[in-house]
This record gives structure tokens, C-alpha cells and sequence, in this order.
């Protein structure tokens, strides 16, 4: 992948062939052929993929935004290509590349990671044996990144009159969306105290003194998210991106007036003392017990933050925090706090009609400018709410990490296997004590099969809407637990409602216990239902401008499994649906069920049964399922021979095609699935290298294993 300063190479092998596979790798690096034919398939690739954007709005958007950069500076370039910008992959392309090569592939700009199962040593000789030709600089290089990193700033808005762009996109969405570039004065301090992810957190804060909290209870807003979308060595980009309500939509400034109003807020308070403690006490838990990452993953991130940490940091350092993030963050909010420094971007099909229109030469994005001048100069005075505060000190922080697995040597594998704790009428328990890998972790799973939920297409909608209502509802509650490392998570499927709890052990009871409760009794407010209602509407809405892949499979599905509700079935239902109805849902849970739970994790079997025995409390049953009712989804078969579906793309704008072939087995039996993952694995390469590389046919070309309701 190519990110903002870097360039990725990856793979992963057998642990026994990477000492061959690696002599391949290396030898793109020291004597690459970039062929002519191969340069023209790639420029064909490219132009695919670009096609494949045209109607995506986050590409939209991103072409967008460079518009606002100073057209000097590298960022303001089109940055994904087509086949114009790559001049059809001619002569001058290919020459082109060589040069790139040539001027940045030296050994003094590159960093490399092995993750195998060989010895250190032996890993350290297969890397200088491979690696050793690639080209050191004559003399030493100087970094290439140097003339980039003495550039001005690619944004300035400060020096400019405040103006909002009004971005008209393919979906129907309405998106409120901030951006600032912030210089980064220390790049190793804050690469070692992570000021960013502090001001994420800030931003992120969904309890109660947040701003969601407050533009919830408002009705303006039914989301808010604060990332950084790019990170270099001498700026980033901070953002704030606002889902709007209906009513959030007509009242987007009084949005960005709370917005910038928290900012100072926070600016003004600076960061609570136990904020800080507690990120640099999770972080360094978190790092304590994580999971081994899969090979590939920790390789490919590795090479991308080895520059950045010395030698005895390469590990750690990534993961956790160094004291001292107070002055990045000052920074930080002093820059966003200030109206005038933010990039603004409304998104939604309803424009403000007043702005001057124009188009986007790429992507023929239709957008607005409107000027911001008056209400920047009250954003920065606006009265900030008294709803609005720092965050509390976190209930939910771990601190006792006691192993109950007894004994030192983890089982062997065949050893391992959960015990049914309980089997009786209505309930069967699960149970495995983690002796593997020792962590103070924790997993409970339970589903309660109901044929309720999926009877019809306004009963699917209604399972829906109290799915999300009931985690709209709880987010104020248990947001806290989520920073802690706890989750909980609520689902609505065909077969029934299940409710699953994660996380450090010493809580996660606590956790489930109280979700539990509040199934039944948490009072499913208006204004949450309206904004529930409101996103499922947008999602059916927007389906049919999904990726043509992706609407093959959506097809495939209909014609084959049962039941299974079409996007218009699931639409008409929606307007039919009210409050009185996911009220009574509630009320009515779960007249019979039959319930399925898992604990598995650093728990007594006493835990674990006592934790069936809450969630059994807070949702009883009045009786057993019977075996007739339990809910199965069926897949039809297949006549022999061919059977053609063929549909025309209801998203006129859409230029892309696809096809998917399905071919279906019968059902799993003895080791027929492995047999055809094997099968899998012999086709995927050559289809993808034939339809793809060598006939260029499409950009998305894949090919897979599937299993629908236990057929092959």
C-alpha cells in the first residue's frame, strides 16, 4: 500500500519457504524489470481501480479537500491516478518509473521486518544475504523527505477568508465534517506521548459532559467521530466528522458553534490529571496482555514505525505511552479551538442553494463556496453550554490481574475443549477456562433463539430498531467501559437476539449484568427512535448504490436462502413501524427461547454460571422453545446445469459491471470443506493472474470458499 510518506511491501509464506520466497522479494528492490507490457497492465489496473471510485463519496471528498491545499505542495496532487495523469502508460511513464526507482528505492531510506519461525540469527543471514544488493547512495543520501519536510504548511485557512464548502455526494448522507493541520514542532516527543490519540479521546467522548451527549439530547446529531486522518513528520490532519439528524441538517451552524465552544472549553480546563494516567495505565496493560499478532500484520506495521523508536522501542513502542503529552495537546486544542484555523465540509443531497456551484474536474463532484466571515467571528465568543465538561475518572480501569488456571504448563491442544456446564430444557451452557494463553480476559456469548425476530419483514425491521435504540441509549453508560477495555455488544439476526460481553475479566460481570437489566427496563426514548429510524432509512436507502460486487452477492442471496427480506420489503416495512412497536418488542422479550451461551476466558465455572443465571434473571423466558419452533434459515438447491440471473444497476451513474459465479456443492461432509479450501487455494492465484494481470477484466477479482446455512 502507499500511504502519505511511505510505500509498504508485504507477504506472507510458509514458515519453510521464506528463505526462497524472500530471495524473489529482494529482487524487486535491487534489479526490477518494470517491463513495458507489464507497465501498460498496471496503467489498466490503475484506471480500473479508479473507476471503481468514481462513485465512492469518500474518494469524492478527498479530491475535494485538496482543492483547499496550496497548489505547490506535494498533497495537492491527485493522488490515486487514472490512466490520463499515467499517460496511457507510454514511454515516458516507463522511463518515469525507472527514475522514481533509481532516486528513492536506496537502501538508506528502507526498513525491514521477518517474522518467522527461524532463529534470530538465521533470519538476520537470509536478510543481509537478499537485501545486501540494494543500493546505498553514493555519497550518503540525503533523506529525500528533506525537501518535503522544509515546505510551508500545505493548509493556511487562517490567512484566508473562512469559507464552507457544500459537497453534493452520490448517497444520501448529511455530514459535517472539520478539518485542521497542525504542525508538529517535537516529532519524537510526540511520537513517544501520542498527543493525537489524547485529543481523539477528548473529541471521541460519548458520557455525559461530551458533545454527542449534548447534540443527541438537541436532536441535532446522531454521531460524532475525531480521527487523524494523516500524520507526517512535520504536520497532521486532526477532524471531526458530525452524522447529522434531519434537524441537524437546518441547523449546522448551531453544531459548529458547540463544537468550537467545547474546543475552548477543553483549551481553557487542559487535560484532567486522571485522563492522562489513566491512557498511560491502559496503554500499558493493553500492551502487557495483547494477543500475538498474525505475521503478516505485525511485519507490515513494524517496517512502518521502525524509523521512529530506537532499537529497544521497535516493540513496545508503537503500543504504549511516555509521560509528557500536555504540551502537544495544548497545542492541539489551541489550534482547533480557533474557528478561523478549521477546513469546513458540509456533505448532504440538500445544499444550501445560495452558494455559487461549480464541479470537481475528477470525479464531476457538484460543490458549493459559501462564505463563513460572520459566523466565524461568533463561534469564536459563543457561550459555551453548561452541559459541557472534561471527562470523569474512569469506574472501569482494570487493576486486579490474577491468572485462576492453576499450574504452569498451558494443555496440550487436543486437551482443550469447553464443558457443558448445564443442559436442561430452554438452556445449554458452555464453558472453557483459559489455560492457553493466561490473560485476564474474558468472552460470554449467549443467544436466545426466537423465531420473533425474523417472522416477517416489519419484525426484522422492529429487532432492528431496538438493537440499535437500546446501544443508542446505553452508549451514555457504558462508553467508560469501552476505554477500559470492556465491550458490549447487542445483535437482532434471523435466528434469534444474542448479547455478547468482552474484556478484562475482574469487570465484565458488572458489565453484562447491568446490559442485562436495562433490556427490559431501559426507557426507549423518542428522540433515540427518530434517529435510529432515521440511519436505517439512509442505509436501505443507499443500498442499490453499493459496489456491483457486493449487490451480486445481495442477489445471490435472495434467490437462494429462505427466509431472507429484500432492501424494499425491509423499506416499506420501516414506514410502517413506530415506537409503540419496538416498545412493545421490548415488553413482549422473549415469550419462549432457547438460550445458547459460551463463557470462555480467565473465569471459575462459578462465574460462569452465575453470570447465565443474571442474564436469565433480566430476560426470563415464560417457557422452552420447542424443538419445531427453533428458527433455520434454508438454502434451496440448485437445478443442475446453469441458472442465469441478470440485473441492470438501478445507480444510473455507475459504470462498473460484475459477475459472480456460484457454484454450489451440498452440504459439509467429513472433510469435504477442506478439501475445497485446498481447491480454493490452487484456483485463486492463476484466476486472479489470468482475469486480472494478463486479460485485464476487472480490478476486483477474487475467488473463495463460502458456507450458507451449512451448505458448501
Amino acid at each position: 500500500y502507499t500511504a502519505a510518506e511511505e510505500t509498504n511491501y508485504f507477504f506472507d509464506v510458509n514458515g519453510a519457504s521464506l528463505r526462497p520466497a524472500l530471495e524473489r522479494f529482494a529482487g524487486f528492490f535491487v534489479d526490477p524489470l518494470f517491463t513495458e507490457s507489464a507497465t501498460a497492465r498496471e496503467v489498466n489496473a490503475i484506471e480500473s481501480e479508479h473507476s471503481k471510485n468514481l462513485q465512492s463519496d469518500f474518494w469524492r471528498y478527498e479530491q475535494l479537500f485538496k482543492l483547499r491545499a496550496d497548489p505547490s505542495h506535494p498533497y495537492a496532487k491527485f493522488g490515486t491516478g487514472n490512466r490520463q495523469t499515467l499517460r496511457d502508460g507510454d514511454a515516458g511513464a516507463r522511463t518515469a518509473l525507472l527514475d522514481f526507482h533509481g532516486r528513492y528505492y536506496q537502501a538508506d531510506q528502507m526498513s525491514l521486518s521477518l517474522v518467522g519461525p527461524q532463529s534470530l540469527d538465521e533470519l538476520q543471514r537470509v536478510a543481509t544475504q537478499n537485501f545486501a544488493g540494494v543500493p546505498v547512495a553514493q555519497p550518503p543520501l540525503v533523506p529525500s523527505s528533506a525537501a518535503y519536510d522544509s515546505l510551508p504548511l500545505p493548509f493556511r485557512p487562517a490567512d484566508s477568508e473562512p469559507y464552507a464548502v457544500l459537497m453534493e455526494p452520490v448517497n444520501d448522507v448529511r455530514n459535517l465534517k472539520f478539518t485542521w493541520c497542525v504542525p508538529v514542532t517535537d516529532l519524537d516527543g510526540w511520537v513517544r506521548t501520542k498527543p493525537d490519540e489524547l485529543w481523539e479521546l477528548l473529541l471521541r467522548n460519548r458520557a455525559k459532559g461530551g458533545l454527542l451527549h449534548l447534540l443527541k439530547r438537541k436532536g441535532l446529531a446522531a454521531g460524532l467521530d475525531g480521527s487523524v486522518e494523516e500524520f507526517t513528520r512535520t504536520w497532521l490532519l486532526l477532524s471531526v466528522s458530525v452524522d447529522l439528524t434531519p434537524l441537524g441538517l437546518t441547523k449546522w451552524r448551531a453544531v459548529s458553534s458547540m463544537l468550537f465552544a467545547y474546543l475552548r472549553m477543553l483549551a481553557a480546563a487542559g487535560p484532567p490529571s486522571a485522563l492522562l494516567s489513566e491512557y498511560t495505565s491502559l496503554a500499558r496493560t493493553g500492551f502487557e496482555y495483547a494477543e500475538p499478532s498474525e505475521p503478516e500484520s505485525f511485519a507490515t506495521s513494524a517496517s512502518a514505525t521502525l524509523p521512529f523508536y530506537p532499537p529497544q522501542k521497535w516493540v513496545s513502542g508503537p503500543s504504549t505511552v511516555e509521560p509528557g503529552a500536555e504540551s502537544g495537546l495544548a497545542q492541539m486544542l489551541a489550534v482547533t479551538s480557533e474557528p478561523r484555523n478549521a477546513m469546513i465540509t458540509l456533505i448532504a443531497k440538500s445544499n444550501e442553494k445560495a452558494a455559487k456551484r461549480t464541479t470537481e474536474p475528477i470525479y464531476g463532484t457538484s460543490y458549493g463556496v459559501l462564505s463563513l466571515a460572520r459566523e466565524v467571528e461568533n463561534w469564536s465568543t459563543s457561550q459555551i453550554p453548561a452541559e459541557l465538561a472534561p471527562p470523569l475518572p474512569n469506574p472501569f480501569v482494570p487493576t486486579d490481574f490474577t491468572i485462576k488456571a492453576k499450574g504452569r504448563t498451558p494443555p496440550k491442544s487436543q486437551d482443550v475443549a469447553p464443558v457443558v456446564l448445564r443442559d436442561v430444557d430452554g438452556q445449554r451452557v458452555h464453558f472453557l477456562q483459559d489455560a492457553t494463553f493466561r490473560r485476564p480476559r474474558g468472552n460470554a456469548f449467549f443467544l436466545f433463539r426466537s423465531p420473533l425476530l425474523y417472522s416477517s419483514p416489519q419484525a426484522s425491521v422492529v429487532a432492528q430498531l431496538f438493537q440499535t435504540i437500546i446501544a443508542d441509549v446505553l452508549q451514555d453508560s457504558t462508553y467508560q467501559a469501552s476505554l477500559a477495555g470492556l465491550g458490549a455488544a447487542l445483535g437482532a439476526e434471523y435466528n434469534g437476539l444474542f448479547v455478547q460481553a468482552s474484556g478484562y475479566n475482574t469487570r465484565l460481570p458488572d458489565l453484562l449484568s447491568y446490559v442485562s437489566k436495562q433490556l427490559r427496563t431501559a426507557e426507549l426514548e423518542p428522540l433515540a427512535f427518530k434517529r435510529q429510524s432515521d440511519s436505517l432509512r439512509q442505509q436501505l436507502a443507499n443500498f442499490n448504490r453499493k459496489l456491483p460486487v457486493s449487490l451480486c452477492s445481495y442477489r445471490r442471496g435472495l434467490a437462494l436462502e429462505t427466509p431472507k427480506y429484500s432492501v424494499d420489503e425491509l423499506q416499506a416495512a420501516l414506514e410502517k413501524t413506530t415506537l409503540a412497536d419496538v416498545q412493545a418488542f421490548q415488553q413482549a422479550l422473549l415469550p419462549e427461547a432457547l438460550l445458547e451461551a459460551f463463557v470462555v476466558g480467565n473465569f471459575e465455572e462459578g462465574e460462569a454460571t452465575a453470570m447465565v443465571d443474571a442474564i436469565t434473571t433480566a430476560l426470563p423466558s415464560s417457557a422452552p422453545l420447542p424443538a419445531d419452533k427453533i428458527p433455520r434459515r434454508k438454502t434451496r438447491v440448485l437445478p443442475v446445469g446453469r441458472t442465469l440471473q441478470q440485473y441492470a444497476a438501478l445507480n444510473a451513474a455507475e459504470k462498473n459491471s460484475a459477475a459472480e459465479v456460484y457454484l454450489q456443492v451440498g452440504m459439509d461432509e467429513g472433510d469435504d470443506w477442506l478439501d475445497l479450501v485446498l481447491v480454493s487455494q490452487l484456483l485463486e492465484q492463476p484466476f486472479y493472474a489470468e482475469l486480472r494481470t494478463k486479460q485485464q477484466l476487472g480490478y476486483i477479482v477474487q475467488s473463495s470458499v463460502s458456507e450458507s446455512n451449512g451448505v458448501r
